[in-house]
């Protein structure tokens, strides 16, 4: 063998670049590839997250819902007075209008109204008359309706018009005084006392609600005659020698009477709203 040939076999010649090129594309195509992938997983993924964001607002706003009918709802703070106050305002409505009987008895009628203005008049509106020996008054109308309009929702006149509490004063208007001449109810007893008592007071959103213990009842001197003398303090009584009123637990009896005969003791409510600026009163029901 020649030496040119052993050169020329040992010699392949120089080595293609091609090669490396179409390796270097392959890889490209491929990272391509993958970051397309990747894109697409993001993609996918931030789908899946906003899927599960709208999942949970949409449990969150049901749970809310439920919630509505579970009784959580906001509440307000009830504001309460103390007895003395509620005595004060509630002092106005409850004088009686004969022997023993007040609003309570009679109900808040046209009538009782007009009795409980009277009651409030003032002083300078009242002049006193006497005519063969019988006394009667004379009230202004003009005092008489400031006052039904200062403790009643009225946003015109009182009605110019006679009036007559059952048992009770009536009450003439004279057109040519403009006055009302107010004759009153001779009566009267005995053997019996009262108790009018605040049990509790709260304000409302448009007012007051007072409760109010009532009751018309006999003596325990009285009551005595028809009970044997060991079955006295089981008397549903009040203990006052003649006619007495109590307005507060401390008077005579009242607390223990009360807590003694708690489901015997008649409870009025008293509801009053707001007009003109002020408390009146609109209503009174017995529970």
């Amino acid at each position: 063998m020649q030496p040119e040939e052993i050169m020329m076999r040992g010699y392949s010649g120089p080595k293609k670049e091609g090669n490396k090129f179409g390796l270097v594309i392959a890889m490209g195509i491929m990272l391509f590839i993958a970051a397309i992938a990747g894109v697409i997983f993001g993609v996918y993924e931030m789908m899946a997250r906003n899927s599960e964001v709208e999942e949970a607002k949409a449990e969150c706003a049901k749970a809310v819902e439920e919630a509505k009918g579970t009784g959580c709802t906001e509440t307000k703070e009830v504001k309460t007075i103390s007895k003395e106050v509620a005595r004060s305002i509630i002092k106005p409505y409850i004088g009686t209008f004969n022997y023993l009987n007040t609003v309570f008895e009679y109900g808040l009628t046209d009538e009782a109204k007009i009795e409980i203005a009277y009651q409030n008049v003032r002083p300078t509106s009242i002049t006193t008359t006497e005519a063969q020996g019988v006394i009667s008054y004379k009230v202004a109308y003009s005092g008489l309706d400031e006052a039904y309009k200062r403790l009643f929702k009225l946003s015109t006149s009182v009605p110019k018009q006679n009036y007559a509490v059952s048992h009770g004063d009536t009450f003439e208007y004279t057109e040519s005084s403009n006055e009302y001449i107010v004759k009153p109810f001779n009566g009267g007893g005995a053997g019996s006392g009262m108790f009018t008592v605040v049990k509790k007071a709260d304000y409302t959103d448009d007012g007051l609600v007072v409760e109010v213990y009532h009751d018309v009842l006999p003596t325990c001197e009285a009551a005595a005659d028809s009970k044997e003398e060991e079955d006295k303090e089981e008397q549903y009584c009040i203990e006052v020698s003649g006619s007495g009123i109590a307005e507060s637990m401390d008077e005579y009896n009242v607390k223990v009477l009360i807590e003694k005969f708690t489901d015997e003791v008649p409870v009025y409510k008293m509801k009053f709203s707001y007009f003109d600026g002020h408390l009146v009163l609109d209503n009174i029901s017995k529970s």
